[in-house]
């Protein structure tokens, strides 16, 4: 009876590997979740940037100078911003999966070659017995290894993001010379914004200074950035102005005016 007993006892399965597999598998999919999120959002942050580095340049005002929220990146470029982190996770995986077949593929043909360099130096170095790799040795190789299609990786987001950086300042290229609307500034105080004094006007017994032929950039914390001539070589505002919201009793504004016919660039 012992006998039997214990053969009953071995051939039931071992309840472990069946019960912390799919443990395994969950544990393993938020891990991946969790670091495709994270390159997600590292990825399109820095599309973000470099959009806004260009959009910016476009309309010659530094980029330090700006705050620029999610709503107003998506506003201007929501789309292409949204599809760079996915493009690049696709294409970077694309690239890796057709290296490591190619790595298969000649995986015979290298594993020859190094056989027969093998042989050729240890017939000719035959006396000299070189010691085996250690496990930290092994370690830094690997790590080596890793870091280098890490570079490879780095060099790809470096130079997409350059053509990011190129869209957003044609992006913000477009808003100059199409679509900036035309501004009436109205203050009750002169205000620095063209050569020479500007005479009041009086308006219902007050005198007012009214400021016509401005374009609106952006409104920026506050602040409304305008403009009124284009430089023609460089098709960018040949000066900013920066007026407080508390110096400006009115803004109007006017419908876009196109100002392609002032720049050289087409």
């Amino acid at each position: 009876m012992a006998t039997k007993n214990t053969q009953a006892q071995t051939t039931q399965p071992s309840p472990t590997a069946s019960e912390k597999r799919p443990f395994e598998s969950l544990r393993e999919m938020i891990g991946l979740v969790s670091a495709g999120a994270g390159i997600f959002a590292a990825l399109l942050y820095l599309a973000g940037r470099s959009f806004a580095s260009g959009y910016f340049a476009a309309m010659n005002i530094p980029e330090y100078q700006l705050t620029f929220s999610l709503s107003e990146y998506g506003a201007a470029a929501w789309f292409p911003l949204f599809l760079y982190p996915i493009g690049m996770i696709v294409i970077s995986s694309l690239i890796g999966g057709i290296l490591s077949t190619l790595s298969d593929w000649t995986l015979p043909i290298r594993t020859k070659v190094s056989n027969w360099l093998k042989q050729k130096v240890f017939s000719k170095f035959s006396p000299i017995r070189l010691p085996e790799l250690g496990q930290k040795t092994k370690l830094w190789f690997l790590i080596a290894d890793r870091a280098f299609f890490v570079f490879l990786f780095v060099l790809l987001v470096i130079s997409t993001l350059y053509a990011v950086q190129q869209y957003g300042g044609w992006v913000g290229k477009n808003n100059v010379l199409q679509f900036s609307s035309q501004v009436e500034l109205v203050s009750d105080i002169p205000l620095a914004l063209e050569n020479g004094e500007l005479p009041p006007e009086k308006i219902g017994g007050h005198d007012y200074f009214i400021y016509k032929g401005l374009h609106l950039l952006t409104v920026n914390d506050g602040k409304y950035y305008l403009f009124n001539e284009i430089d023609y070589t460089t098709c960018k505002p040949s000066k900013v102005y920066v007026v407080e919201r508390r110096e400006a009793l009115q803004i109007n504004l006017l419908p876009a005016a196109s100002l392609v016919d002032r720049c050289k660039i087409k």
